[in-house]
């Protein structure tokens, strides 16, 4: 059930409490807006963290990309959006080939291949035994090659 907000004073935010919007017999009351929703627009405002999404979203819709890479970039590119980085997704290793429904052979051959495309690329220096840290390349953008002592 959504929850809005109805105004109790005139005293500002502090008078606000949410109520359930069948209460109130509407929905034209605005929503209370959380911390998440809140810190989103902040984590998004980075243009190029705007760019990789929008590159990594053209990528996947074309068909001449073989459909176990594509699987594999919109994977990485989910674990994108929980990121504190702007193009770089750490992804667990443990659940890698399971959540895909692809053999561990498939994952190394279809990341070989996105590697070689030149839309991902390993970040060895913040990867570990738990983790895999991929980096999602936009050309002209962050495609700059770091070396392991400018981590």
């Amino acid at each position: 059930m959504p929850l809005v907000v109805r105004e109790r004073g005139t005293g500002g935010d502090d008078d606000r409490d949410p109520v359930p919007a069948r209460e109130l017999g509407g929905t034209s009351a605005p929503l209370r807006a959380s911390a998440v929703d809140r810190a989103v627009p902040a984590a998004w405002a980075d243009p190029l963290r705007q760019w990789v999404v929008r590159m990594t979203l053209q990528r996947l819709s074309d068909q001449a990309i073989a459909d176990r890479e594509r699987r594999l970039l919109a994977w990485i590119a989910y674990h994108l959006t929980m990121s504190a980085d702007t193009d770089t997704a750490l992804v667990p290793r443990r659940f890698l080939a399971s959540e895909l429904r692809m053999t561990a052979a498939d994952i190394e051959a279809a990341l070989d291949a996105l590697v070689g495309r030149g839309f991902v690329r390993p970040e060895h220096a913040r990867s570990d035994e738990h983790q895999l840290a991929l980096r999602l390349v936009v050309q002209g953008m962050n495609d700059e090659r770091r070396e392991p002592w400018e981590h």
